[in-house]
């Protein structure tokens, strides 16, 4: 199975994405949502869920923040200049390689396939001849306003960024294995979840909060963090897992990634970039199907996860890779809503949302 890498000497990047449908989100070259994107590139560094818009089909998505990363070696901040990234579509996940002299990190990240929680393991290890001292914070915040120049589709825009509908409340509650955010933004009630492992010093934030990790590496020693969010609300509830169960949810991820490769193969022989552009395709594809719709990418850069008119393209590669399951989400949504939209579509037409 194909990966595609990338690495600091390359002359353009664009972040690699993770999703199951529903929690879709792009991790920068540290593997965490942190480092701005570079000019130009839209910015898909944030946590957004298929369905949960401000106040209906036709508008924004709800941002639900992101999981930074900030690394001091030896009381020194690291850079981040030197890294190699590598999108893993075997296991659906991305692995991000970086160097801070002679520490090496390497950290795996990913959105369950069959949960909806993000996952962030990172792997330190001391190639050096002294005692390394690290300090890791991984840091969580949710927005907790709404940008007032979101686009929304007339007559629908809001005049005032204060508008009840549009009001992003939070109650933080830190916790000794990681903090809760509950949200209400709108109609939607829920909650986000950081869990962190070794134990870590907990500080709340009004947006979120930060787990601060101090390790100290002799020469050759090895250490390990994981970090993970779960996204529940009143529609979709999850529990919170342990660091066994995510563990296992891992394991779980691979498996069933391995299984959606394993319905087709398609290999051209004297093409090899047409077979990693096929299956590049196909797990992007997989990341943004949701359970009705599957768009051009559930981002805010990419029209805010709407779905225009071209769902057949998706559909028809689903279809075709012999995914039956997926690829009739897309009709079978359609059919089930077709009065509604004929309502919409003022007996003239059917406007689906």
């Amino acid at each position: 199975m194909t990966q595609q890498t990338v690495t600091s000497q390359d002359g353009h990047h664009i972040s690699p994405i993770a999703g199951n449908g529903h929690l879709v989100t792009a991790f920068g070259p540290s593997g965490y949502h942190d480092a701005l994107p570079a000019p130009g590139e839209h910015d898909t560094r944030q946590i957004v869920w298929a369905g949960r818009r401000l106040s209906g089909p036709t508008h924004p998505l709800i941002r639900f923040g992101r999981l930074q990363r900030a690394l001091s070696v030896d009381g020194v901040p690291t850079t981040d200049r030197e890294w190699a990234q590598t999108l893993d579509y075997d296991q659906g996940m991305v692995v991000s390689r970086l160097r801070h002299g002679a520490v090496e990190e390497i950290t795996r990240s990913l959105v369950c396939l069959g949960a909806n929680v993000l996952v962030v393991q990172s792997r330190f290890e001391n190639r050096g001849p002294h005692l390394a001292n690290l300090t890791l914070a991984c840091t969580y915040a949710m927005p907790n306003v709404v940008d007032p120049a979101l686009h929304a589709p007339a007559p629908h825009r809001y005049a005032e960024s204060g508008d009840g509908d549009r009001a992003v409340r939070l109650r933080v509650q830190a916790r000794s294995e990681g903090l809760s955010v509950h949200y209400h933004v709108g109609q939607h009630l829920g909650e986000v979840r950081l869990g962190c492992c070794p134990d870590a010093v907990i500080t709340a934030t009004d947006q979120g909060g930060t787990c601060l990790h101090h390790l100290a590496l002799a020469p050759g020693g090895q250490a390990e963090v994981w970090t993970w969010l779960v996204l529940s609300d009143r529609r979709c509830f999850t529990h919170f897992p342990n660091l066994a169960r995510v563990q296992t949810l891992v394991e779980e991820h691979i498996r069933a990634w391995q299984a959606f490769w394993a319905v087709s193969q398609v290999e051209y022989d004297d093409a090899p970039r047409l077979t990693a552009f096929r299956q590049s395709c196909l797990y992007s594809i997989r990341c943004n199907a949701s359970p009705w719709s599957i768009p051009p990418g559930y981002s805010p850069g990419y029209w805010e996860g709407r779905t225009f008119h071209d769902e057949i393209y998706p559909f028809l590669a689903l279809l075709s890779a012999g995914h039956v399951g997926l690829a009739r989400r897309v009709p079978a949504f359609r059919l089930a809503v077709l009065p509604r939209a004929l309502v919409t579509g003022g007996g003239e037409a059917a406007h689906f949302p």
